[in-house]
Order: C-alpha cells, then sequence, then structure tokens
C-alpha cells in the first residue's frame, strides 16, 4: 500500500479514522504489510500475518511447502523485515502509530457517531474536519502533501485547543480565534479538542 512509505501509510490510517463511520482495517495495514501480486487472484492478499522474523513469518511451524499460501518472503515487504515482533520493538513504527489513532478514536468518539464540518483550508492539500458534541469539538487536520506546510484555519472558537493527537511533536500550539495558524509536516496529521464546558 501506498509504496511502502510509512508517512503516507500513517496519513491514511489517520484520515480513516477521523471520518464518520465504523472504519474497516485488512490484517497487516497496522504494520504495513505488503501484498503477493505474483500470487492469482485474491490469494495475492491472503497471505498469512507477519508476526515474526522465524520460520513462515511465525504463523506456523508447519514445513513451507506445506503451506497453502507461503508469507511474502522477499522484497520490501518481506516478512523478515515487516512483522508484528519489529514493529513492537520500536515506539515510532507504524504499529504503535497506528495503535494510538486507535486509542485516540476509541476516547474521541465524535467521529464515529456525529456528522463533521469540512473546513476550507489554505493550502488546499490539508482536509480539515471539526466535529461539535453537547461537550466538545474536535478538530482533524491531515497534509496530504509531500511538502510541510503551515495551515492558515477559518475561525475558530476561542481558548486553548488540546492536542490528542500528532504525527511527531510540533513545538505550536492552537488556540482559537481568528487569523489561527498551525505547522503540518509532509503528510502530517494533527488532532485536537476544546472542552465546551
Amino acid at each position: 500500500m501506498l509504496d511502502g512509505d510509512t508517512r503516507r501509510i500513517a496519513l491514511a490510517h489517520a484520515i480513516l479514522l477521523a471520518l464518520p463511520g465504523v472504519p474497516v482495517m485488512r490484517y497487516g495495514d497496522e504494520i504495513g504489510m505488503g501484498d503477493d501480486l505474483s500470487l492469482p487472484e485474491r490469494y495475492a492478499v491472503r497471505t498469512p500475518m507477519q508476526w515474526s522474523a522465524a520460520a513462515n513469518a511465525g504463523f506456523s511451524r508447519a514445513a513451507r511447502d506445506d503451506l497453502p499460501v507461503k508469507p511474502v518472503a522477499s522484497g520490501r515487504f518481506r516478512y523478515q523485515r515487516i512483522n508484528v515482533e519489529t514493529a513492537l520493538r520500536h515506539p515510532r513504527s507504524l504499529l504503535h502509530r497506528v495503535r494510538n489513532m486507535v486509542l485516540a478514536r476509541t476516547e474521541y468518539t465524535e467521529p464515529g457517531s456525529l456528522p463533521f464540518t469540512l473546513l476550507t483550508l489554505k493550502p488546499d492539500a490539508v482536509l480539515g474536519l471539526l466535529y461539535r458534541s453537547e461537550s466538545r469539538e474536535v478538530l482533524m487536520l491531515a497534509n496530504c502533501s509531500q511538502q510541510a506546510v503551515e495551515v492558515l484555519l477559518p475561525p475558530l472558537a476561542e481558548g486553548y485547543w488540546s492536542p490528542i493527537l500528532e504525527d511527531k511533536l510540533y513545538q505550536d500550539g492552537l488556540h482559537g480565534g481568528k487569523d489561527a495558524r498551525l505547522a503540518l509536516s509532509e503528510y502530517g496529521y494533527r488532532w485536537f479538542s476544546r472542552s465546551l464546558s
């Protein structure tokens, strides 16, 4: 997916989880697992989950020749390189980033249950969604550009917006009002909330 570019894959997950409704992921998406396009039909996307760098990706102790579909064993998506065990050891891995997104989405339920306001932003490569419940507002931004940008936000409610989720540590914060600006890295995302009570 997305040529294995972890930043773009993380951005895709951030957008998926920012949209309304129930997000659906396929196993392996959370680690950036690739498909085996040399296999026919649906088997290309049904390779075993890559649990570790052990034989058969840690999926089975059977002899490799006995597996109905073999794990991806060569190329950039090979199981020796991309697997859950390796991802768990690296705090900034795609797996940890997606886990943090899911935890944030679990706590901030507005995207799953409420309509959103689509914000008009400059530059237009930035997607902005604003959700409002009775108790808080949730702002979700995603930079679909390969360049870092400064986003000019439309007038937002006054007050401090607490960061929920970010693709990296940013130096600026968000204070509502007129002419608020925020930095976003290339393929970056930031989520904020503001209490209404």
